[in-house]
């Protein structure tokens, strides 16, 4: 007991030193060298128990604009909405073959600032929305062959989703494309494309990957997967690009 309460003592006292040394209001400046560590504030779900806390796998999670948390569960093939104390509200389980159902699997979910939301799903080559109420307001089934189902999903204004998927661009060019659509298979806004050489040996999906979100205004954020450029490139909703956020360091891999 000693020893642990020297350690504790030491561990108090230089805690203390690096309060003071840190501190914006004696040094005038933000700490730059000081860490910090997140911890549980709550959770959801049980290992056994109640099966609307079971979950197989999280593929989706989302606050809707009510303030109340979404998951979208993969192994069940469901969405299930909980309080924002972490009760389960209820389950939505759009599995079929028909308007707005999922025979495959759902991989995305999202909500605009309407309330609607989103699911996608890139086997099924679709994608659904449905309003606050879960009724089916319209769907978008991705019927060309040179463009996968929707990989990421992003609301936009104006009931549009911004879409990550992958194409094909002949004669031989393959790669991701970001791609603003709404109620068409086609995109009324293509934003950017990265494409590579078809190689049947590649990873093209890993050498043409691109990360994005997107505001409330409509404009669109990316960035490329990729260790020699870093940037942020803003777009507008029509395509214009307006400002470009660049870091320059030399990046160190891992």
């Amino acid at each position: 007991m000693k020893i642990l309460s020297g350690i504790l003592t030491g561990l108090i006292f230089i805690c203390s030193c690096e309060a003071t040394r840190d501190d914006p209001e004696t040094t005038g400046h933000a700490p730059v060298d000081t860490i910090h560590y997140l911890v549980p504030y709550d959770s959801i779900g049980v290992e056994i128990g109640d099966s609307c806390y079971m979950f197989g796998n999280i593929q989706g999670l989302s606050y809707t604009p009510d303030g109340d948390i979404a998951v979208l569960d993969k192994s069940a093939q469901a969405v299930r909405f909980f309080t924002s104390d972490g009760d389960f509200i209820k389950e939505f389980i759009p599995v079929g073959e028909g308007p707005g159902e999922f025979a495959a699997e759902m991989s995305r979910l999202g909500f605009n600032e309407q309330g609607d939301m989103m699911l996608a799903s890139i086997k099924d080559r679709k994608m659904a929305w449905f309003n606050s109420n879960l009724a089916l307001i319209d769907e978008i089934l991705f019927t060309s062959m040179n463009r996968s189902g929707p990989s990421r999903i992003y609301p936009a204004p104006d009931t549009g989703y911004v879409v990550i998927s992958y194409v094909f661009v002949e004669p031989c060019s393959i790669g991701t494309e970001i791609a603003l659509f709404r109620g068409s298979d086609e995109p009324e806004t293509i934003f950017r494309r990265r494409l590579i050489e078809f190689n049947p040996d590649g990873n093209f999906q890993r050498e043409t990957g691109m990360h994005c979100c997107t505001g409330p205004d409509g404009r669109v954020y990316i960035s490329d997967d990729s260790f020699d450029e870093f940037s942020i490139t803003c777009y507008s909703s029509e395509g214009d690009s307006l400002f470009c956020i660049v870091r320059s360091f030399e990046p160190v891999r891992r």
